[in-house]
This record gives structure tokens, sequence and C-alpha cells, in this order.
């Protein structure tokens, strides 16, 4: 058990801060909202500060220059976490209604599809942990395990660069480059779709990478984790479990 007379650590001291924002924005009244004055007046602070972040501090003593950075560092992430926490509950305060929070909050990730009327399937994002990107013939899909059913890599399509592309067409594709910074929307094929509820769901994938020789490279199995290789190396397997509302 802890002692309570020892000092907090920095887990616990975030955890109170976070409550304490979140509990300050919901009991907020005014004209504006209950939310939007810390997104609308603590953003532009929250922009100066993350701008200092990076500034060089010039000369000076290393115990003046390593305070200045490091208080400008802990206003930048309380200034974070003031705007993001009231932005993060705007859905749930929005409306009511499921399908509108659905189509709010979870429109561009984890959500059933529809075409005309009728849903068709199920669908969500995965990025790339590899910061140079990498050309499409360079991906190597794996299967998706959802609830305990399988689709093969050949079931799923690939939306990147704005485009639907099977597995088999990203192969030969070496024009298209998958960014870091933009997410990749997977797409499957299931008549219904999925329930309301958490889905517990494993995906996978690999790419050719200058870090790794081509020799190790030819034996990596998207479908498998890896008992030594990081994502940024080439293999990004991953389990989650994932909320349709």
């Amino acid at each position: 058990m802890k002692d309570v007379h020892s000092p907090l650590t920095k887990q616990e001291m975030n955890t109170l801060y976070l409550n304490k924002e979140g509990t300050i924005a919901e009991n907020t009244r005014s004209k504006f909202g209950r939310f939007r004055p810390y997104i609308a007046f603590g953003s532009p602070f929250l922009a100066v500060f993350a701008v200092l972040t990076f500034v060089n501090m010039g000369n000076g003593t290393g115990g003046v220059i390593f305070s200045t950075v490091i208080y400008i560092y802990i206003i930048a992430g309380m200034l974070y976490t003031l705007v993001n926490i009231p932005y993060s509950s705007l859905a749930a305060v929005m409306t009511e209604d499921p399908k509108q929070r659905n189509l709010i909050g979870q429109s561009i990730g984890f959500r059933n599809t529809v075409e005309d009327g009728k849903v068709t399937g199920f669908q969500f994002r995965v990025r790339l942990p590899y910061y140079r990107g990498i050309f499409l013939c360079q991906l190597r899909p794996g299967s998706l395990i959802i609830d305990g059913k399988k689709f093969e890599k050949e079931e799923i399509l690939w939306n990147v660069c704005g485009k639907d592309r099977t597995a088999e067409e990203m192969v030969s594709d070496t024009e298209n480059h998958w960014a870091v910074t933009d997410a990749a929307t997977i797409k499957v094929k299931l008549d219904g779709g999925l329930t309301q509820g958490f889905h517990d769901l494993t995906f996978g994938f690999c790419f050719t990478s200058s870090y790794m020789p081509p020799i190790m490279q030819k034996e990596m199995d998207p479908d498998k984790e890896p008992p030594f290789i990081m994502p940024e190396f080439g293999h990004h397997l991953h389990s989650r479990r994932l909320l349709i509302v």
C-alpha cells in the first residue's frame, strides 16, 4: 500500500490534473457553452507555447536555460490538456442521438459502412509506424481477425492516397506513397456489418525497410508477432478492442 505521506508520482499528478480539468470544463456555464471557451481561448496560447518549445533559448547559464525549457514544456502540456479534453468531449454533448454521435465521433474511424441505405461491411483506420513513409509496392498486407472470424488479405481493401486498392494491386504500385502523417482506411465486406458494442480486432502488415536485410524481410509474416523486430523496422501486428456505437 502506498504511504499517504509519500510524494505523488508524475502519473498520479497527471491523473489528478486531468480529472480536475475535466470537472472544471463540465461545470463551466457561459454564453459560449461549456467546452468552446477552452478551445477558442486556449488554442492561441497553446500555439505560442508549442512554438516556444522548439525555440533556441540562446546563450546563458545551463541552469537558467534548463529551467526555462522545463517551465515552457510544462505549460505547453497543461495548455494541451486544457484544449484537448473539452475538444474530445464535444461529441457527447452535441447530440443525444447514438447515430449522430457515431457520425461525429467515429465517422472516420471504426464504423459500419453503408451503400444505398444498406449496411455492407465495416472499416477502421491504421497508421504507418515508419517516419519515411513507403511506396505501396513495399507493403505486405496480412489477414484480419475480428471476434474470432478471419478475413484473408484478398477480402480486404486498402484505401490509401484516396483510392481503394487490393493487396494484389499494391504489389506493382511504385507511384503512390503512403506518408506517416496519413491514415489508411481498411475496408471489409460483411453483410449487415458489425453489431453495436465492443469488438476484438487483430490486424497486421509488413513493409520493406532500409534498416532490415532483405533476407530477414523475406521471412516476415504479417500474421505473426516477431520475437525482436520493432514496428518501425517493417513489422506491425496489433490487437485492440474497438467500439461501434
